[in-house]
Order: C-alpha cells, then sequence, then structure tokens
C-alpha cells in the first residue's frame, strides 16, 4: 500500500517536529509506503507490525529497492539485518509515528473536512457525498474503507492543494478510538449515519457505542456544523450546545426531508426532494435516508439542486454495497461487505420488497461481535425469513444455524444450514433457475463475496 503526496513535497523533518524524532535534513516525503512489494525509487517505507505480517522483516528489501528511509521501531533494531543509519528513522513505535506524520501533513491544508461515522451506511453515505461534491468542486475522500487508527492517517496523506473538500470515514469498535482519530485531525462537519448494536463485545453495550459515535460530533469545533438524523433517536438527542445544527431525515419536518414515492421492480426507491422526483440507484428504503443526508451536506457546502439531483441519480454503489448483478438469467444483490442486525433486516427487507417471477433466496453469514445479543440477532433473521415469506435461507456459520433453528420451529422447510461453502454453492448451481433473486449478506469475517466470485458474480 502506497499514498503519494505528489504536488505537496514537505520536509520530513517538518512533519516530524514535536515528535523527537528525526531525519535526514534533506529527505523529503513524497510517497509513504507500507507494502514494500511497492516500493519505488526515493519511497519511506513504513514498517508496521499486524496480526499477520510484521513490516521490519522487509524493511532490507525496501532499501534494496530504492527506498530513501525505512521508519523502524527501536526495540527491533537489534533483530534486523544491519541497515544504514543514514536511511533508518529509528523511534518508539512506527504507527505513532506515522499518525504523528499524517497529522502535521493535514495541517498544511485549509479544505473542509466532513466526517462521518456510523453503525452501519457509514460507507455507502460518505461515497454518495463525495459523488454529489464532485459535481463541482475537487474532493478527496477516504480511501476504500480506510477508517480506523492506520486507515485514516494514511487516507489523510491523500489530500492536496486542489481539494476543496474532505469526505472522511471515521471507524471504531471501542471507546475512544474515534475522539483518537478526531486528535489527529478534527472535522469541520459531523454526521453520523445510524447508532445501533454493531461491535457489541467491543462496546458492551447499546451506550457504549452512542458514547462512541458522539466522539465525533465532539470534536467538531464551534464554529463547525453538525448534521443530525432526526429519524434516529440517539443520534437526535444529541446535546448540540452552541454549534451549528443542520437537521435531516425521511417523511420529517427538518430542513431536508425526503419522501419515497415509489419503488422500481428491483425495490430502487424514487424520493421526492424540492418538489422533484429523483430515482436512486441503490435498492433499498435505506437508501433514502442517506439520500437525505447527502442532500443537507451538499446544499450546506454551495452545491446547486441540479447538480445534486444528478449526483442522486448516478451514483452507483460498490459491488459488495448493495450492487446488483446479473448472471445467467439470475440476480445476484452482492451486500456482501459486513452486517449487523440493522442492516441485514434492511437488506432483507430490501429483498422482500423486489419483484421476482422466480424464487426468493437469503444466503447469509454470521453477523459477529454482537456479543450477548448474538443468538437474539440471529433468531430474528430466522423470524424475518419466515414472515416476508422466503422460499429459501441458505445459512453459513455457527451463528447463522440460530437462524436456520428459528426458521424451521416456524415451518419453513427450505432451511438449510452448510457447514461448507463449497456445497452451499453446489446446492446453488443445482437448484436455482432464471429469475431467481439472491440476497448474499454476512460480516466481513465471513468472507461471502467467495459465494459470489464461485457464482460468476463479481465483488
Amino acid at each position: 500500500m502506497w499514498f503519494w503526496t505528489g504536488n505537496v513535497p514537505m520536509k520530513l523533518n517538518d512533519l516530524l517536529k514535536g515528535s523527537g524524532v528525526s531525519a535526514p535534513s534533506e529527505l523529503e516525503l513524497t510517497r509513504l509506503v507500507i507494502d514494500s512489494r511497492e516500493i519505488l525509487e526515493g519511497d519511506i517505507f513504513c514498517a508496521l507490525q499486524g496480526e499477520n505480517q510484521d513490516g521490519h522483516f522487509y524493511a532490507k528489501k525496501a532499501l534494496d529497492k530504492g527506498a530513501a528511509a525505512v521508519i523502524i521501531a527501536e526495540n527491533r533494531v537489534s533483530q534486523l539485518p544491519k541497515l544504514p543509519i543514514e536511511k533508518s528513522i529509528v523511534c518508539p513505535n512506527p504507527l505513532k509515528l506515522l499518525q504523528h506524520i499524517a497529522a502535521s501533513y493535514a495541517a498544511n491544508f485549509d479544505l473542509k473536512m466532513i466526517g462521518i461515522t456510523g453503525s452501519s451506511g457509514k460507507t455507502s453515505t460518505r461515497q454518495l457525498i463525495a459523488h454529489i461534491l464532485q459535481q463541482e468542486f475537487s474532493v478527496v475522500q477516504s480511501i476504500k474503507n480506510f477508517n480506523n487508527h492506520i486507515g485514516f492517517p494514511l487516507s489523510l496523506l491523500e489530500w492536496r492543494r486542489h481539494h476543496q473538500f474532505a469526505v472522511m470515514e471515521l471507524g471504531a469498535n471501542h471507546v475512544g478510538e474515534i475522539k483518537a482519530l478526531c486528535d489527529l485531525k478534527a472535522p469541520d462537519m459531523g454526521l453520523i449515519t445510524t447508532i445501533a448494536p454493531a461491535h457489541i463485545e467491543g462496546f458492551a453495550s447499546i451506550e457504549g457505542v452512542q458514547k462512541a459515535k458522539y466522539e465525533l460530533l465532539d470534536a467538531v469545533p464551534q464554529d463547525g456544523t453538525l448534521f443530525l438524523n432526526v429519524n434516529d433517536d440517539r443520534i437526535s438527542a444529541y446535546p448540540v450546545k452552541s454549534r451549528e445544527v443542520i437537521r435531516y431525515g425521511l417523511d420529517t419536518e427538518a430542513e431536508f426531508s425526503v419522501r419515497i414515492i415509489g419503488y422500481d421492480e428491483m425495490a430502487r426507491p424514487k424520493i421526492e426532494w424540492a418538489g422533484v422526483g429523483i430515482t436512486l440507484q441503490t435498492p433499498g428504503p435505506h437508501t433514502a435516508i442517506n439520500a437525505a443526508a447527502a442532500i443537507a451536506v451538499a446544499m450546506k457546502c454551495g452545491c446547486s439542486k441540479s447538480s445534486i439531483i444528478h449526483g442522486l441519480e448516478s451514483f452507483l454503489p460498490d459491488a459488495s454495497r448493495g450492487l446488483l448483478q446479473r448472471i445467467n438469467g439470475i440476480t445476484l444483490m452482492n451486500d456482501s461487505y459486513n452486517a449487523n442486525p440493522q442492516s441485514m433486516a434492511a437488506a432483507i427487507h430490501t429483498l422482500a420488497k423486489m419483484a421476482c417471477s422466480g424464487k426468493k433466496y437469503l444466503i447469509l453469514g454470521d453477523m459477529l461481535e454482537l456479543g450477548s445479543l448474538e443468538s437474539d440477532a440471529h433468531k430474528t433473521v430466522g423470524r424475518l425469513a419466515v414472515e416476508l415469506g422466503f422460499d429459501y435461507l441458505f445459512a453459513f456459520g455457527e451463528r447463522m444455524e440460530e437462524a436456520v433453528k428459528q426458521a424451521r420451529k416456524m415451518g419453513m422447510v427450505n432451511a438449510i444450514h452448510f457447514v461448507s461453502k463449497d456445497l452451499l454453492v453446489s446446492t446453488l448451481k443445482s437448484i436455482t433457475a432464471e429469475n431467481d433473486i439472491l440476497l448474499i449478506k454476512g460480516s466481513r469475517g465471513m468472507a461471502m463475496e467467495s459465494i459470489i466470485y464461485a457464482l460468476g458474480g463479481k465483488h
């Protein structure tokens, strides 16, 4: 992974001020790389230690490939092959130094940063907002879903002089993590999409989720702007104090409200805003609230109504976040990137709304990190499968077996738990037919996209 500071070359020592670490005096930060396979001449390699890989073992390789310097931990020096002193930036903690460099770098820009977090919908909403703003402005946004203690600072290094807005995603699975990200760079505007049970193992309770998400809004300065979703009681309860507040929602009296006036045959909503009908390209009623959030932000940033409407109608989701794919006459709804109880229910209700002359299949993997909510959350999935009249529920993962048991208890014969993805895929290939619709969804750790690949789809 590499990050290019391109047209903003900066002396590395200027960015290191206050860190207690120094670099060769003439060294400039042009590219910072954390994957030695992508080293080019003159790059700086930062050796990070992760769960599966340790960048320190690749420091010499990075120098051999032309890196100008390597950032390494002082407690690892004795364990490594001898490295040139003049090319070694030794520090107590390379990750902390990376964060320091990114924060110092971002401080050189006067663009407006929009910070987005939420239990679900944060990536889709961030991408939608960026897409709309790009109709009129120069915009940078988070790389992929880089929203944690490593990804957020790396995304900051993507900022350029010509950018006017940065749409940045901030994630967490423990209280205090969003605050730590905001300490690197505080947002000028803050938005929480939803507050719902997700990562409960880390947050301990829904109150813990709320406290963590509030950290984003807490970081917005007094002259900043907060965007509050009035359809979410926990968000609308935020104590705003003296800052500007813009409210948005679905069928509300908020400043920016949209109304769903219909759906097409694939459950893509048509919304009304400012007296205009707008057809969204992402299926599901939950996408309408994302649109309301994007409208509120775009209007605050100075976008014209015509640009907002065009942006809403032209936005397509990532392949794994609700994109519809047609494969051999079968429709795949690929929502495989992640899952929690709220997003799972939204996806299931979306499939229920779709017109279908064939069969409807739920292909679901475990929802992870739910702690004490785990059993009930998966049983709820089974109940929904029966109550909404689906033809098949195919489950993978030991937790989702609870959904199958619940569905079978309620009389759903075609609720089946699979211990093997290969068997699940072969079963699908043998029984699915033209005009069937399949929803594939599960938590990130379940890698449900492999089923998409096996069926001939793209992820």
